[in-house]
């Protein structure tokens, strides 16, 4: 359920209905990414998180010349949901 979790503009902690909007956004590394356009792309993910509609979620996975990598990002409110 905490994925579900928001904050209306009023700062009021509530849950999203089921169906209220994605839990959580995925997508996928373009081949062989490394460096600043890897750091670009994991930056550009964690855009995703929106507080107030959701998600709280987001993470990118894909083979970089290091290997396969998953970059997960969850904020915090989500994981200890007291502060």
């Amino acid at each position: 359920d905490a994925l579900r979790l928001a904050v209306s503009p009023a700062g009021q902690m509530y849950f999203r209905e089921p169906g209220d909007g994605k839990l959580f956004h995925l997508s996928c590394l373009p081949q062989n990414v490394s460096g600043k356009a890897l750091d670009d792309i994991l930056i550009g993910v964690q855009k995703h998180i929106n507080l107030e509609t959701g998600p709280l979620v987001a993470a990118v996975i894909g083979q970089t010349r290091e290997g396969v990598q998953i970059f997960l990002a969850i904020h915090h409110i989500a994981v200890d949901v007291v502060s």
